[in-house]
C-alpha cells in the first residue's frame, strides 16, 4: 500500500478515538503519523526476510516479507520492543506463557472503573508474512495509546498482541486461550524447518522460558477491563478496496471455508509405450477438474482455491515417464 494511503487510515483511527468519548466533549485527537510509519518500518526489519532462504515464497530469491513465527527468536524480540514502545508512553506490560503481551494504560484517575477499548491484533507472522499483517493492527493500537496521553487524556485504551494467530502451532492459538478455550502443549511445529525448528509447543515455551506464567484471560488480571468493544485495523488482503478506490472500510463479514479432499483414480503405467488412447492418468482428470471448478465458481463466489499435495506413486525422479495412477486434491471454498 502506499503511504498516502496509510496515512488515510491513520486519520480513520483518530476520528475513532474521539468515538471513544461523549460527543458532547469529544477532543481532537492528533496521531503521529510519521512515527506511526517509522515503527511499522522499524518492526518490518525485525525477521526481514533474505534471498537465501529456502522456503522464500516465489524460491526466486527475492526477499519478501517477514518471518516471525510464533515463538522463535525473532518473534520474541519484536514483542519486547513493542512492549518498550508501550512503556515508554507510561503503559505497564505483560507477557502471558504463550508469549500473548497485554500493554494496560492509565485509565481515568477521576473515574478508575470507566469502561475501556481493547484493541491490537498480532505481530508473530507466517513464513515470508506480509509486513503489515497484524502489525498494522498492533501498532495502530499502541499509537492511538499515545495520542491520548500526549493530548493529556484519559489512557482507557489496552493494547493486545496475540501470539500465534498465524497458525504455527494451530489455529488462533493465543486469541483463543486468551477467549477460555484450550490450548495443546504438544501440538508440533507446522513452519518449514527452514524456518523455524519442529518443536511442540511447550518445549518452544521452556526455550523461550515463559513456563512458570500464568494463561491470560478476558476479564481478569491484566485484561480485567471492563471493555466497551474490541477493535482492529487490518490491511485489506484482497483488491476489493482497491478496485473500489476506497480507502478504509468496515468489516460486515468473515471468511468461512469448507474444505473437502477428492481422489483421482486412474491406472498407472509407463508413459514411453502407453498411447494416449489407452491412458488413464489421474494428473489429467484432476486438471480438468480444477479448471472447470474455478470457472463454474469464480463469478459466483471469487473464493475457490485447490492444491494438489500428493501423488501416490511418488515417482518424482521417473516423472516424465509414468502416468500417474492416484491424485488428492484439496479443494477449500
Amino acid at each position: 500500500p502506499s503511504m498516502v494511503s496509510l496515512i488515510r487510515k491513520q486519520r480513520v483511527m483518530a476520528r475513532l478515538l474521539r468515538r471513544s468519548f461523549s460527543s458532547s466533549a469529544a477532543p481532537v485527537v492528533n496521531i503521529n503519523p510519521t512515527r506511526l510509519l517509522e515503527d511499522l518500518h522499524h518492526l518490518r526489519s525485525i525477521g526481514a526476510a533474505e534471498p537465501y532462504i529456502p522456503e522464500a515464497r516465489g524460491g526466486d530469491g527475492v526477499k519478501k516479507g517477514v518471518i516471525r513465527p510464533a515463538l522463535t527468536p525473532s518473534d520474541v524480540e519484536a514483542r519486547k520492543w513493542l512492549m518498550q514502545r508501550c512503556e515508554e508512553s507510561g503503559m505497564r506490560t505483560y507477557i502471558d506463557r504463550l508469549g500473548n503481551t497485554v500493554c494496560v494504560g492509565s485509565g481515568d484517575e477521576t473515574n478508575p472503573s470507566r469502561p475501556r477499548l481493547l484493541a491490537g491484533s498480532h505481530s508473530d507472522t507466517q513464513p515470508t508474512g506480509g509486513w503489515l499483517d497484524g502489525a498494522l493492527g498492533v501498532v495502530f493500537a499502541i499509537e492511538a495509546a499515545r495520542a491520548l496521553k500526549e493530548h493529556g487524556l484519559p489512557q482507557v485504551l489496552d493494547v493486545v498482541n496475540f501470539n500465534d494467530e498465524e497458525g504455527r502451532f494451530g489455529s488462533l492459538v493465543g486469541s483463543t486461550s486468551i477467549c477460555g478455550g484450550k490450548v495443546e502443549m504438544d501440538s508440533v511445529s507446522s513452519s518449514p524447518e527452514g524456518v523455524a525448528p519442529k518443536l511442540t509447543l511447550g518445549e518452544e515455551i521452556r526455550n523461550r522460558d515463559l513456563q512458570d506464567l500464568p494463561l491470560f484471560r478476558l476479564g481478569d488480571g491484566p485484561l480485567q477491563g471492563p471493555y466497551f468493544g474490541y477493535f482492529e485495523a487490518h490491511i485489506e488482503q484482497g483488491r476489493r478496496l482497491e478496485r473500489g478506490n476506497v480507502d478504509v472500510a468496515a468489516v460486515t463479514g468473515i471468511v468461512g471455508l469448507r474444505q473437502c479432499r477428492v481422489v483421482f483414480s486412474g491406472e498407472s503405467n509407463h508413459a514411453g509405450s502407453t498411447q494416449m488412447m489407452d491412458r488413464r492418468d489421474a494428473f489429467q482428470g484432476a486438471i480438468e477438474f480444477a479448471y472447470s471448478l474455478n470457472k463454474s465458481m469464480k463469478h459466483k463466489y471469487g473464493a475457490v482455491g485447490g492444491r494438489v499435495l500428493r501423488c501416490h506413486n511418488n515417482m518424482l525422479l521417473n516423472l516424465y515417464r509414468w502416468v500417474p495412477s492416484t491424485i488428492e486434491a484439496y479443494i477449500a471454498y
